[in-house]
């Protein structure tokens, strides 16, 4: 079964050759392009793990991540450049740039495979 993760974006979905790397290590990513659009998909499916990939922080995320708080423990991996703009509530913060390989082991630790044991390796 692969790991649902809900990919929320501002400017970018990620690259392509990282949505395929982390299609290829067991996930599967649902973009949504802003903080409206990942509500809607928070509200109407399930995720294993929610990524922000946001280069500079705004208030947004902050308020995105406290409305997912009130309602589920889901992990949530923030990405950003700026050091004081991790949210309370994440559970992993990275420094761009990230390797599709780091952040498909950050995934891996926090979502482990169902039924299967977790190596460096997909």
């Amino acid at each position: 079964m692969a790991r649902k993760v809900l990919s929320v974006c501002y400017e970018r979905c990620l690259p392509d050759s990282t949505l395929k790397f982390l299609e290829r290590g067991g996930c599967q990513v649902t973009c949504a392009c802003g903080v409206g659009a990942a509500l809607q998909f928070f509200a109407t499916a399930e995720f294993d793990l929610i990524l922000i990939n946001q280069t500079v922080s705004s208030p947004q995320e902050h308020l995105f991540v406290k409305l997912v708080r009130k309602r589920s423990e889901i992990p949530v991996v923030f990405v950003s450049g700026e050091v004081a703009a991790k949210p309370v509530g994440v559970n992993v913060w990275l420094k761009p740039p990230v390797a599709p390989e780091e952040l498909l082991r950050v995934i891996c630790e926090l979502v482990p495979a169902y039924g299967r044991a977790i190596s460096g390796s997909p």
